[in-house]
């Protein structure tokens, strides 16, 4: 402080306690500073403010990048004006990738020149990668190399070394925590040779390439067969070391449809490959890019029992008839019998049906045997059939039929369908149908009934017209018999039922009336027929006197007597009772007609000389 020229003494006195012309000050907060002078006992007061601004705190922050060609830690510092690195960098953004663990210090500056520190620990662990190509062929001029995002995917400059205590490819290196590694493994120097690809699910990418994620610790990935998610091939061609099958049933191979170039050990070449017999077989393939598949299986055929159901007897069956089926039980474990559901080894059956087995082996093998079919065959009918009722009158004939179609042997000695029965007896028949059944029929007893007699017809005279009234007549008459009359070209006016009737003849001139008798003697029925003949005009009388036939029944001849001669001119006709005319002649001088050809039974004959004639019956016997 100065008043005019001379020096005039004067004190100074800071805040601080400092008393000097000047003061250094390096205040940590905004802060005011004053000073005091005084001289000549005048005061004065000054003040000034020094504002403090202190540097934003420094840090670092990062973030790893990862692509498909490289992989980097990026670290950025907090933003100032200007920044040193402990690496000499002076960029804001520093990439890096250390193979070990490194700390990065970064000091930034402000606009006031200001400057803060901050540092970062960027941690790396180890990770090793082994590979199993014991399945595959090494080049050793090529080896085996690893590929990735941590050296731009170079298939030629990271190799791996084989470990012999792993048995394995193997390769370490370290790599930052929280990176993600993608690779590939090639058995070879060249993306052209063997390499990974991760087709199953475990792979990452377009391109199925293998993932680790780097951890706080040590790791190791794998070990890995080339394109698997773990030590084994990426497909395992047949599932299983061993399969077993039964005898006869052949085995299909198959190739999953990824595989390519396949070799089989029979030398086939196809996806599938089909056996049939016990042994073992292997496969050599390809996996795409050129990966190989190698693997074995063992075929196990079992034994099998024979299939052949023995039979012992027809499986066509006639009735009452069984069959034995049999089945070989060597091998097998348990049976069961279709349809009759037996489980033992032999059944007998009676019963139509196709019959098999279901059988289980001891080694658990179902199979089934041929099917026998077995037939029921019909048998033929036992019935017998009657052409009438088995009781049947003396000179009657009843028919026994069998069932027809088949052959016979009656115990008549008959070979026919049908026999004849002329006696009372017991018949039967054994049939045998064209299928070889036999059967023997029912038993049929037949009765001979006492036959009837009949009586014989006559009248005096066997020419009538109509209108006349002839009385016809029977020899002989038992009143224990029941007679019934009847007329064709006539009618009954007397005597129904009795040994004699009254007859009007009411017939076409020309034609023969018939009057028919039936006898019944309570068991058999039997009828005779006596025939007039109705002429035109008026009928001649008949022979006047008594004419007489014998003997009767007659055997050889018939006698006559009572014509008048000369007996040259009568002549004589035969007639049976159905009106046929069986024989004719001449008396001539004998009166006596031969009747030795004739069969046995009721006959009429006709006697006449031109003018008169009669009708006479009589009874042939043999």
């Amino acid at each position: 402080m100065n008043q005019g020229d001379t020096a005039v003494s004067k004190t100074k006195i800071w805040s601080t306690g400092a008393v000097t012309d000047s003061i250094w000050v390096m205040p940590t907060q905004t802060t005011t500073f004053w000073v005091q002078s005084s001289a000549l006992g005048i005061v004065c007061v000054d003040s000034i403010e020094v504002q403090v601004v202190p540097p934003s705190p420094a840090f670092i922050t990062s973030s790893i990048t990862s692509d498909n060609s490289q992989t980097s830690v990026t670290l950025t510092a907090s933003t100032a004006v200007s920044y040193l690195w402990s690496d000499s960098s002076t960029s804001q953004v520093l990439s890096v990738y250390p193979d070990s663990t490194t700390t990065y210090t970064v000091t930034v500056f402000d606009q006031n020149g200001c400057s803060s520190s901050a540092s970062f620990i960027l941690a790396t662990t180890p990770i090793t990668f082994l590979l199993d190509l014991s399945t595959q062929t090494v080049d050793a001029a090529k080896g085996v190399h690893i590929a990735g995002n941590f050296q731009n995917w170079n298939a030629s400059t990271t190799s791996l070394n084989f470990n012999t205590s792993l048995g394995a490819w193997a390769f370490t290196r370290e790599f930052v925590v929280g990176d993600t590694i993608t690779y590939k493994f090639i058995n070879g120097n060249d993306w052209l040779d063997p390499h990974d690809v991760l087709l199953n699910g475990c792979g990452v990418g377009q391109n199925g390439d293998r993932w680790v994620a780097v951890g706080n610790v040590s790791d190791t990935a794998g070990i890995f067969h080339l394109s698997s998610c773990d030590a084994l091939p990426p497909v395992n061609p047949f599932m299983t070391d061993t399969i077993s099958t039964c005898a006869n049933v052949p085995v299909q191979l198959t190739l999953p449809t990824v595989l390519s170039d396949i070799v089989w050990s029979t030398g086939d070449s196809t996806q599938s490959l089909g056996v049939s017999s016990s042994g073992t077989y292997w496969v050599t393939a390809l996996y795409p890019n050129g990966v190989v598949i190698q693997d074995t299986i063992e075929v196990i055929q079992h034994g099998s029992p024979s299939t052949i159901l023995s039979t012992l007897g027809s499986a066509n069956l006639c009735p009452g008839e069984y069959v034995t089926l049999s089945f070989d039980t060597s091998y097998v474990a348990s049976l069961l019998w279709a349809p009759s559901q037996d489980t033992t080894s032999t059944i007998i059956t009676s019963l139509p049906g196709s019959y098999y087995v279901q059988y289980m082996t001891n080694s658990g093998c179902v199979g089934y045997s041929d099917t026998v079919v077995v037939t029921s065959l019909l048998g033929p009918s036992a019935a017998l059939t009657l052409s009438d009722s088995s009781y049947f009158c003396l000179g009657d004939t009843l028919s026994i039929s069998a069932e027809p179609g088949h052959s016979y042997m009656w115990n008549t000695g008959a070979q026919n369908s049908t026999i004849q029965v002329f006696s009372s007896g017991d018949y039967w028949v054994e049939i045998t149908s064209t299928s070889g059944c036999m059967t023997q029929s029912d038993t049929v007893n037949t009765v001979m009934l006492p036959g009837v007699v009949l009586p014989v017809l006559f009248t005096s005279n066997t020419f009538a017209a109509n209108g006349d009234t002839t009385n016809i007549q029977m020899i002989p008459y038992n009143q224990a018999f029941t007679y019934t009359w009847s007329v064709i070209g006539g009618s009954i006016i007397a005597g129904q039922g009795s040994e004699n009737v009254d007859v009007l003849w009411q017939g076409t001139p020309g034609d023969t009336a018939v009057v028919q008798l039936i006898v019944d003697n309570g068991l058999c029925l039997d009828s005779t027929t006596f025939k007039v003949f109705i002429a035109t005009v008026g009928v001649p009388e008949s022979i006047s006197g008594e004419i007489f036939i014998y003997p009767i029944p007659a055997s050889q001849e018939i006698q006559i007597d009572g014509l008048s001669d000369p007996l040259s001119q009568w002549s004589f006709t035969i007639f049976d009772p159905a009106g046929n005319q069986v024989l004719k002649g001449w008396l001539g001088l004998q009166n006596s007609v031969d009747i030795s050809t004739l069969a046995g039974g009721a006959y009429y004959m006709e006697l006449s000389n031109g003018e008169s004639s009669t009708l006479k019956r009589f009874l042939k016997i043999r």
